[in-house]
């Protein structure tokens, strides 16, 4: 459904794999709602330990081009 995988590398060092995935223009599509990602990834920590999370961490961020 468009979204890749990625290994991002800071300056300092840093590593993280991540799954990338373009929002709409009009911020919510057929298969891609990230405030409900948001929101399910903050649900899961109402009622479950981190061990047990079962949501990855979603985090909208903006990325000059």
């Amino acid at each position: 459904m468009g979204a890749k995988k990625l290994r991002l590398r800071f300056d300092d060092g840093v590593e993280i794999n991540v799954k990338w995935k373009r929002a709409p223009a009009e911020a919510e599509g057929w298969n891609n709602s990230p405030r409900r990602e948001i929101a399910a990834c903050e649900v899961q920590k109402l009622f479950l330990e981190p061990d047990d999370y079962v949501v990855p961490v979603s985090v909208p961020r903006c990325i000059p081009p």
